[in-house]
């Protein structure tokens, strides 16, 4: 594709911003947060471009034609980078496209900055110095004589190179065609005229262009520590269980850059720099002045060589078991990292109640995140805080005790957590945040006790949950529509005395009933017990949304049970005839329409 005018630029541009469209694409947080993505990626896109790719351009390119071909090739190149990462790895783009624009930023263009140096003030004077053009030649437009080296005409202002065909140039003393090949410097850039003089006057001397200074040594040294800092912080983040592709491409693209830049950064560089930086020097004493300083540069390679082995050995002895690493918070400690090893790892873990005689008392967020060794975690009572994503994404954690005493679980806490089969919450929970199990795809049972003090579940929070067929809720709790979405769960209240009476029997029936209109229990059911009772409303008695419903239970013409149904007395069980009557919903006792709505248990 190429980019003809400023309309594609522009669709470039919108295309990149259209990334995080797909990253939302199978997010239900709504159009707000596509919004915040969209704004995100503009942010990082107006700073990768300003910071990142603009100083690169201007680095690699000495035309500014060239540097705006440079600009839109590596900002093309950034716009396919990111819609392939997206196809693999959607949810941590802009955390992905961030690390891009500080990488750029703060370690690449110094890097290149640094073995490409701009163009000296009187640079070219110094090449024509040196350079002997063979022949004068004459302008083909007007005749005028060109001086030796010029590629303008100074008369007219034609441009004289090797863009020009050749029968067009003409020797100004014979007037015949001119060979340009016997012109030195036509072909070739300012920069390549400079390396090709440098090159000469190295063999000049007696030398090898391969050969090598301190001063260039002692640069790729840094080059070689500032990579293996790099290595040693990518290697290290594994064991932090840091998203691995994220590592490996970080990796890649830093070893690339050393590479080349160790591959090119030699002798002539150091030479074009000290040309550049010495104008009024000529380049045969710059070359004779540096060349006596050679060095065998077998020690600096083994230097380079062993930071790397460094790099390496230090974090496998270093990581070689599982660590918790605490931090301090006010007189306790908290969890703030947990490693995994490259030779052992724990199964069971047991957070201690105390760390250096002061109390546990919290996680922080992602501690546990994306840890796949820990099948069962140990927490102790003392803990009263769990932050989000603590234990995301550990798809092989089969059980875990939450602590009595946690006022929240906050979201993302246990999300992608797919081992997971039952969690029983305790009773001090007012909330469970949003994608708090969502994705739990073995989770079967949740436990909530009717004394609890839940008030609050939020959005997804159980989404993606196929196994949980129903959990039990007390009252009151407020529950966002897209909390249980894609589960299929079945979401049921404790009545008003903490009991549920789905447990006690087998089945249950609904049943809306009319004053004075019988209605069979069981109509279907043959083996129940309760095949053939038959219930009424007998009427209603109250007023003001403190009604009484009068109800009677028959199982034959002789044997009925009387009893009535109110606020303070919602259900009833009639053990004599194995069934329970509950009235559906506590809203009921406020209306007055001579029927009520009962949910009939029985087995």
């Amino acid at each position: 594709m190429k980019l003809k005018n400023k309309k594609s630029y522009i669709l470039l541009f919108l295309f990149l911003l259209m990334v995080p469209l797909f990253v939302y694409a199978d997010s239900s947080d709504g159009i707000f947060m596509f919004f915040e993505a969209v704004f995100a990626e503009a942010f990082l896109s107006i700073h990768m471009s300003l910071f990142v790719i603009s100083p690169l351009s201007k680095l690699l390119k000495d035309d500014i034609a060239e540097q705006k071909k440079m600009f839109w090739k590596i900002f093309k190149q950034r716009v396919i980078i990111l819609f392939i990462l997206d196809l693999f790895i959607p949810e941590i783009i802009l955390v992905i496209d961030f690390l891009m624009v500080f990488i750029g930023a703060f370690i690449l263009v110094p890097i290149v900055n640094s073995s490409k140096f701009k163009n000296g003030k009187n640079t070219i004077s110094t090449v024509r110095e040196e350079t002997t053009i063979n022949a004068n030649v004459c302008c083909p437009d007007c005749g005028s004589v060109i001086e030796n080296g010029n590629k303008f005409c100074t008369n007219c202002g034609k441009q004289i190179n090797s863009g020009v065909s050749s029968n067009l140039l003409m020797s100004a003393a014979a007037g015949t065609q001119l060979d340009t090949s016997t012109i030195f410097g036509y072909d070739l850039t300012e920069e390549q005229m400079l390396t090709q003089m440098i090159q000469d006057e190295i063999q000049k001397n007696g030398e090898s262009p391969n050969i090598s200074i301190a001063s260039v040594e002692k640069k790729k040294n840094i080059f070689g520590i500032v990579y293996a800092i790099i290595f040693f912080i990518c290697l290290s983040l594994l064991f932090f269980h840091s998203n691995t592709l994220v590592l490996i491409i970080i990796f890649i693209v830093i070893s690339v850059i050393y590479y080349n830049i160790n591959k090119k950064y030699n002798l002539t560089q150091y030479l074009i720099k000290e040309v550049k930086a010495r104008p009024d020097e000529k380049i045969s004493y710059i070359v004779s002045s540096v060349l006596p300083g050679k060095v065998d540069n077998s020690f600096y390679k083994i230097f380079r060589i062993s930071l790397l082995v460094v790099a390496v050995i230090v974090p496998l002895f270093i990581f070689k078991s599982p660590h918790i690493i605490y931090e301090k918070q006010d007189d306790a400690y908290v969890v703030r990292f947990y490693t995994i090893g490259w030779l052992e790892n724990d199964k069971e873990l047991v957070i201690p109640a105390e760390y250096k005689d002061k109390p546990v008392i919290g996680i922080r967020g992602d501690v546990f995140a994306n840890v796949h060794t820990i099948e069962k975690v140990v927490l102790p009572d003392t803990v009263q805080e769990i932050r989000g994503g603590a234990f995301a994404n550990a798809i092989n954690l089969e059980e875990i005790n939450l602590p009595e005493g946690i006022p929240e679980i906050k979201g993302n806490t246990f999300e992608g957590c797919s081992s997971l089969k039952e969690i029983t919450i305790p009773d001090s929970v007012t909330r469970i945040g949003g994608h708090a199990f969502r994705e739990n795809s073995s989770l079967e049972k949740v436990n909530i006790s009717a004394s609890s003090k839940l008030k609050e579940i939020g959005s997804s929070a159980f989404r993606d949950c196929y196994l949980l067929k129903e959990i039990y809720l007390p009252k009151g709790v407020n529950i966002n529509e897209r909390a249980f979405k894609n589960s299929g769960t079945k979401v049921k209240e404790y009545n008003l005395d903490g009991i549920a009476l789905e447990n006690e029997f087998e089945y249950d029936t609904y049943l809306y009933l009319e004053v004075g209109i019988f209605k069979q229990i069981n109509e279907y059911r043959t083996s129940a017990i309760s095949q053939g009772y038959y219930i009424i409303l007998t009427d209603v008695e109250g007023f003001d949304g403190d009604y009484i419903y009068n109800l009677r239970v028959y199982k034959d013409e002789e044997d009925y049970y009387e009893f009535s149904l109110k606020r303070d007395h919602s259900y009833i069980i009639l053990d004599k005839y194995e069934i329970a009557v509950e009235v559906v919903g506590d809203y009921i006792f406020d209306l007055y329409d001579n029927s009520v709505p009962l949910n009939v248990y029985y087995n």
